[in-house]
C-alpha cells in the first residue's frame, strides 16, 4: 500500500504541522520505498521546539496507513544515566507479542537489556566490555529482525540527544549494522552531541537522508497565530517567536495584555538550563543581563565568574544554548531563550548581575545610554552617581 501525500500525513497524525512540504514529501517518499521493499533511513535534527516530534507523529502515521508494523521509543533526560532506557522504551513492550517459549529462549541474550526478560530484583548495568557489547546489540538486532518477520517495519525514535550511552550504542549498531526487513529508521535530535555520531553512521547505513528542521516561514507561523484576534499582538508574538512552533503555540495561548512569557516556554528552556552544571548556569544568566548579542568578557564579569573562565562559554555553546557571532561575540539560540533565562533569575541575583555590568562598563568607558540599562536597574536609593548617569 502506497504512503498517503504529504498534506494527508499531518492530517493522519492529528498533528498541527504547518510549512512543512519538503519534509512531509520525504517521510511519503521514505514510506513508499519501505512499504515497495527497500531500507531508508531519515534523520531529523533541529532546535527545540522546531517540530521534530509533531514530524516523526507524521511519519509514523504514514508508516501505519502503509501497512508497516511502527515501533516507538523516546529517550528521556531524567533517564539519561540509566542503561538501556531508550532501548526498554521501544522494544520492551514488544516482547508481549511472542509466543512464551520464543521468549524463554530470548531470555538468555536480551535480560541485560529488556527487564520483562529479568528477575524482578535484578537491575540493568551497562555493559562496558566490547565484545560482550557487541553480542547484545547483534542479539538486539536478531530480535528486531524476527519483528519485522511478517512484514515492513519502521522504528521511530525521539529525542536521542537524551539517550544513554548503552541505547545510542544500539541505534548506530542498527544504522550500520541494519536489519535485512524492508525498514524506515525515523530519528529525531537536537543539534548537540550525538548528531555528529548519527550523521556518520547514517553514511554507512542504507540509503537515508538528514533534514534540518528550520523556524517556519512568517507565513505559516502565521497560522498558527490564527486565533489571535489583535493585528498587533500578531505581528509581536510573529517577531518574537522566530518561527519555533513551540514558542508559537504557547504565545497564541495568552489573553488581552498578558506579556508575561508561557509557562510552555518558561518549562522547556529551563529543562535545558536545569541540565548545566552551576558555573554554566550563572555564566548564562550573566550573559542574559550582558545583552543578545553579548560580549563573552561582559557576560564573565555580570555572573561574577572571573575573565579567566572562557572555558564555560564552551559548554553553553555544546549545549546549543548560544552560538558565537564572530570574535568574542556570543548571541542566545533564540531571543526567547533569553529572557525565560532572564526572566527565571532570582531577583536578587539579578539586580547584583546588573551592577557588576554597570560597574564593568564604567571601567570600560561606555557611553552613558549603555550604562544607564543596567544603572536603573541596580542602583540604591540615594546613589548620586547613578541619579546623574540617569538624568
Amino acid at each position: 500500500m502506497a504512503a498517503s501525500p504529504p498534506d494527508e500525513i499531518a492530517v493522519a497524525a492529528g498533528s498541527a504541522v504547518v510549512g512543512r512540504p519538503t519534509e512531509l514529501a520525504a517521510l511519503a517518499a521514505a514510506v513508499d520505498a519501505v512499504a515497495a521493499g527497500g531500507s531508508r533511513v531519515l534523520l531529523l535534527s533541529g532546535e527545540p521546539g522546531i517540530g521534530k516530534t509533531a514530524l516523526l507523529q507524521c511519519g509514523a502515521a504514514a508508516a501505519d496507513r502503509a501497512g508497516l508494523r511502527v515501533i516507538s521509543g523516546r529517550a528521556a533526560e531524567q533517564e539519561e544515566d540509566v542503561p538501556f532506557g531508550l532501548v526498554v522504551d521501544a522494544l520492551d513492550d514488544e516482547l508481549d507479542t511472542l509466543p512464551p517459549a520464543r521468549r524463554e529462549r530470548l531470555r538468555p541474550d536480551l535480560a541485560t537489556a529488556l527487564p520483562s526478560l529479568r528477575d524482578r530484583t535484578a537491575a540493568a548495568d551497562g555493559v562496558t566490555d566490547p565484545v560482550q557489547r557487541l553480542a547484545l546489540n547483534r542479539a538486539l538486532r536478531s530480535f528486531v529482525d524476527e519483528l519485522a518477520a511478517d512484514g515492513a517495519l519502521a522504528i521511530v525514535l525521539d529525542d536521542l540527544h537524551w539517550a544513554d550511552e548503552a541505547s545510542l550504542d544500539w541505534v548506530l549498531h542498527l544504522m550500520r549494522r541494519p536489519t535485512r526487513a524492508p525498514h524506515l529508521l525515523l530519528l529525531a535530535v537536537r543539534p548537540v552531541a550525538p548528531l555528529g555520531l548519527l550523521l556518520e553512521a547514517q553514511r554507512n547505513s542504507v540509503p537515508g537522508e538528514h533534514l534540518e528542521i528550520g523556524p517556519l516561514s512568517r507565513t505559516a507561523a502565521a497560522e498558527l497565530l490564527s486565533d489571535v484576534e489583535s493585528t498587533a499582538r500578531r505581528d509581536r508574538y510573529l517577531d518574537e517567536a522566530g518561527g519555533n512552533p513551540l514558542f508559537l503555540g504557547g504565545l497564541a495561548r495568552l489573553t488581552g495584555d498578558d506579556d508575561r512569557l508561557p509557562a510552555t516556554v518558561l518549562a522547556a528552556v529551563g529543562l535545558e538550563v536545569s541540565a548545566l552544571d552551576r558555573e554554566a548556569r550563572a555564566l548564562l544568566e550573566g550573559a542574559s543581563v550582558a545583552g543578545d548579542p553579548f560580549d563573552a568578557d561582559l557576560a564573565l564579569d555580570a555572573s561574577d565568574l572571573g575573565p579567566d573562565r572562557l572555558d564555560v562559554l564552551d559548554r553553553l555553546v555544546t549545549a546549543d544554548l548560544v552560538r558565537p557571532t564572530g570574535g568574542r561575540s556570543f548571541a542566545f539560540r533564540h531571543p526567547l531563550v533569553r529572557r525565560a533565562v532572564s526572566d527565571a533569575m532570582p531577583a536578587a541575583a539579578r539586580i547584583e548581575a546588573h551592577a557588576r555590568t554597570a560597574v564593568a562598563l564604567t571601567a570600560r568607558g561606555a557611553p552613558l545610554e549603555v550604562r544607564a540599562h543596567h544603572v536603573e536597574r541596580s542602583a540604591r536609593r540615594g546613589d548620586a552617581t547613578a541619579a546623574t548617569v540617569l538624568v
